[in-house]
């Protein structure tokens, strides 16, 4: 893949209910819990000022609330795209690593070793590239050349990041998941995208200081 922007800021959604208890979330649409609702006030107060054309979000729940904080700190609206949800994981949703080992145990250790199934029914790792591939170009049709924001989730990220490295859509499964309002960052210019921020999260260190003053 090509990257037409000269840079891409990838942020994954910020913490749920679901991502603290460990849970699979696929397409289910839960908000951010407190915790989450810092952690996009925290990401939103790192890009404030950096400068972005657009900003473009999951049509999930806890995506838009994350773009919105992220959008009002750099003057721009959220702008939904339902090509940048969540990998469907169909039966697999809500249940644990544990509980899907215990309940899935064959298909569970096909995937872990790379195989590409529908997770539970849902959709492959090649189905999430493919429309996340496309998601970017209709955003580059609009933007080439520019700065752009897009809020998306762990998997989905992962699964782009493949696509933008030249690999097989087998190594997310050798990523680490970025962390809930975490920042990866792809700069293209026209050329091969170049990985320069990989999950950096430094910017939840804030989140204590934010905690403090809502109480105040």
């Amino acid at each position: 893949m090509r990257l037409l922007l000269d840079r891409l800021i990838l942020v994954r959604h910020g913490e749920t209910a679901w991502n603290r208890e460990g849970k699979l979330q696929g397409l289910t649409d839960h908000p951010l819990n407190e915790t989450g609702r810092l952690q996009s006030l925290a990401v939103a107060e790192r890009l404030r000022g950096r400068g972005a054309d657009a900003v473009y979000t999951s049509s999930l729940r806890r995506a838009v609330q994350t773009a919105d904080a992220i959008a009002a700190a750099v003057g721009r609206d959220a702008l939904p795209l339902d090509l940048l949800r969540e990998r469907d994981v169909g039966a697999w949703g809500g249940l644990t690593h544990g509980e899907l080992r215990e309940r899935f145990p064959g298909e569970w250790d096909r995937a872990v070793t790379g195989e590409d199934l529908p997770l539970g029914g849902g959709e492959t790792k090649a189905e999430v590239l493919r429309r996340m591939a496309e998601a970017i170009a209709q955003i580059e049709r609009h933007h080439e050349g520019g700065r752009v924001v897009v809020v998306s989730h762990g998997m989905a990220i992962k699964t782009l990041l493949c696509g933008f490295l030249g690999l097989d859509v087998s190594c997310s499964e050798r990523l680490a998941t970025p962390g809930n309002a975490s920042v990866t960052v792809v700069e293209g210019r026209g050329g091969a995208p170049r990985l320069v921020v990989l999950g950096d999260s430094s910017h939840v260190g804030v989140l204590q200081t934010l905690s403090t003053n809502s109480t105040r």
